[in-house]
């Protein structure tokens, strides 16, 4: 920095008669500032001055060449030359006072119990967490440090969350907890650097609630978050990046700004950090490496549940399910079968989810028969299983209040098969569809059987040429997928690479991730997905493949992506990433139609307008098809071809039909597809 620019800057917070000292040749009493001496107690108002200028000094660094280590020199010549401080700061988190200090081991006792009966077969697990929750009170803490630093592991479903949220409730009610309340972060929503203010800002908004803070997702922490996280769990402390001051209660940047007060690092004095994981801790030490985990005073992994476990569980969730029937005026019971049966349901992706779905399945099903029948009176009902099917007994008469959704959805089935079946050709495409409803149903039974599930990646490459059925075969795979339970939602979202790639340095990855958000539950289809490719220089579309294949990991379980494109171009585009290929087992190749095919689309998409196409058509159909085909299949279109030919045949054979009163208003003849072209 150019020493004319700095005497500037002096100037500008100190004014042009301010008469630097030494802190040497200062009296102890007194701090001089220009003909103006002041009392050491009275120096706060000079700190007060500076605050007030900061602002125009910001603006005359920005005009200047002003950098961090200008920064630097400059505070310590102030701090040197007019002994203020200007030194960062540390900001301590919300102190929080609990009614009790000391720990009654009844109390804890009573709350694992209780506990325990609401999550049967996680009786380890609470005992552990209750422990780290008492120890604080059992030892002498530094008021100073957090209280404890916990991670609480494992299988997705198996309640960690839902177990925390109730021994926190136990602990505030009896007075060790000021508040049930934790402050939540999501550690999956910062996946970029340019978002760590954002979590800078939603740590700070965390720490100002109760005792805990939360740290939601660890398992999908984004890399670079990676050592701020493992300095905070072995300090108690997160050490920020940037220069931070506190606006309005709001973390903001300062940049390079000369202030005071700039806030270095967030403190979790005397608060509970908790990161939750949806993974088991082996695979959470292969993710982060054992030096992680060795700043965790506690790390709890749930258990696997036990058919035992299952059982009770079933059994609790039943209960709460004959509850809700009664609001109904339905008196629901059940019998040790139907318990068996639903926790066979168990899923190991979805856990304990999978039995809640059930059970809302059967819910709604009771609140439509209420609705149809209209009845006032209790109607008894009995819930039994038989052949591992739902066996219902309504006023002694054997219902099947199911049947109703069932039936539609079966009929959905039908009419989407029927539908892919009228499609012509493409038989290998609609022999791979039907065989995932075989999977699926087989996975199902060997989930509900206690036997292990294999995920198939039913993630897919259309290549072939424009016009063979690319699109039309997406959207139908969409709604079937659906249909059988597969996906969620079903919707086809349709993009291309201007829908993905942003227009400058940091937009494409989060462009990128709300189209995948948007689809899912139903398919992402790519169009001329090889165009995001063009070359190792192309930066953005570099990124927008990254984000894609982060974002098929991350939603395995209810997105399906469809790549489509030329079949040499798709061959160089599985080779920008290596996660891409093996991502995409299921390479199907859409065949150029034959001359036959051609004519029976052209029959389909004439029937569709309600025309038919007269006999002596076919030949010369069958002729121009096999000549363009042979010649130029690739641009021709296909399809797109046949529909083309019959949109024009429309035209022309509306005006043959004005000249001639006697022609069929709804058939097509061969004079109206003259002047053919290859």
């Amino acid at each position: 920095m150019k020493k004319k620019e700095k005497e500037d800057l002096m100037e500008a917070v100190f004014g042009k008669n301010a008469k630097r000292r030494t802190l040497g040749s200062l009296k102890s009493n007194d701090f001089v500032y220009g003909d103006y001496s002041m009392k050491k107690d009275e120096t706060d108002a000079l700190n007060e001055m500076l605050k007030q200028q900061s602002r125009q000094l910001s603006e005359m660094m920005k005009e200047s060449s002003f950098s961090e280590a200008d920064y630097q020199k400059l505070k310590q010549e102030i701090e040197q030359d007019f002994g203020v401080t200007l030194n960062e700061v540390e900001m301590n988190s919300t102190p929080v006072k609990s009614s009790k200090q000391i720990m009654d081991f009844q109390d804890v006792q009573s709350i694992v119990e209780e506990s325990e009966e609401l999550f049967p077969g996680q009786k380890a697990f609470i005992e552990d967490l209750s422990e780290a929750f008492s120890k604080p009170f059992l030892l002498e803490n530094d008021k100073n440090d957090p209280k404890f630093i916990v991670c609480l592991c494992g299988q997705k479903g198996t309640g960690k969350s839902e177990m925390l949220n109730h021994v926190m409730e136990q602990y505030q009610k009896k007075g060790y907890f000021s508040s049930k309340e934790a402050g939540i972060v999501d550690l999956s929503l910062y996946e970029r650097t340019e978002q760590e203010h954002l979590f800078v800002q939603d740590v700070y908004s965390a720490l100002q609630k109760g005792e805990i803070v939360l740290f939601n997702n660890f398992h999908q922490t984004s890399f670079y978050l990676m050592p701020t996280l493992e300095s905070l769990v072995h300090t108690g402390k997160l050490k920020l990046k940037k220069r931070y001051t506190l606006k309005q209660g709001q973390m903001q940047e300062t940049g390079n700004t000369l202030t005071a007060n700039v806030i270095d690092s967030l403190s979790f004095a005397d608060k509970g950090i908790v990161f939750i994981a949806d993974a088991s801790l082996n695979d959470l030490i292969q993710m982060t490496g054992t030096g992680f985990f060795k700043g965790f005073h506690d790390v709890i992994e749930t258990s696997k549940f036990t058919e035992e476990a299952l059982l009770k569980i079933s059994k609790c969730k039943l209960d709460e399910f004959v509850a809700e029937a009664a609001k109904l005026n339905i008196q629901v019971s059940f019998d040790e079968q139907l318990t068996s049966y639903l926790s066979r349901q168990f899923d190991e992706k979805e856990g304990l989810k999978a039995l809640d779905q059930v059970l809302e399945k059967w819910l709604k099903a009771l609140l439509q028969m209420k609705l149809d029948q209209r009845f006032e009176e209790i109607k008894k009902m009995r819930m039994s299983i038989k052949e591992d099917e739902v066996i219902v007994l309504m006023e002694d008469q054997q219902i099947d209040f199911l049947a109703q959704g069932h039936e539609k959805e079966l009929d959905q089935q039908k009419k989407i098969l029927d539908e892919l079946n009228e499609i012509v050709g493409l038989d290998e495409v609609k022999q791979y569809v039907l065989s995932l409803k075989d999977h699926f149903r087989i996975q199902k039974l060997r989930a509900q059987k206690g036997m292990k599930t294999n995920a198939v990646s039913m993630h897919m490459i259309f290549t072939g040429n424009p016009g063979t059925g690319k699109t039309t075969i997406a959207r139908i795979i969409s709604r079937y997928l659906k249909s059988i339970g597969i996906l969620s939602s079903g919707q086809l979202v349709e993009v291309t690479r201007a829908d993905l790639v942003g227009r400058y340095v940091g937009h494409t990855a989060p462009q990128t991730e709300n189209v995948i958000q948007s689809a899912l539950g139903g398919v992402l289809f790519i169009d001329e997905a090889y165009s995001l490719y063009r070359g190792k220089d192309d930066s953005f579309g570099l990124e927008a493949i990254d984000a894609l294949v982060k974002g098929i990991e991350d939603y395995r379980d209810d997105l399906l992506v469809i790549l489509a494109g030329y079949t040499k171009e798709m061959k160089e585009f599985l080779t920008s990433n290596s996660g891409l290929k093996s991502r995409f087992p299921n390479v199907i190749e859409f065949l150029d139609y034959t001359a036959e095919e051609l004519l029976m689309i052209t029959k389909s998409i004439a029937k569709g307008k309600q025309y038919f196409l007269n006999e002596d058509c076919d030949q010369k159909l069958l002729a121009y098809f096999e000549e363009v085909q042979s010649t130029r299949a690739a641009d021709a279109g296909n399809g797109r071809l046949a529909r083309n030919l019959v949109e024009a045949a429309i035209l022309k054979q509306s005006s043959r039909c004005l000249s001639d009163e006697t022609a069929a208003l709804d058939e097509l003849r061969a004079e109206d597809f003259e002047g053919l072209e290859v």
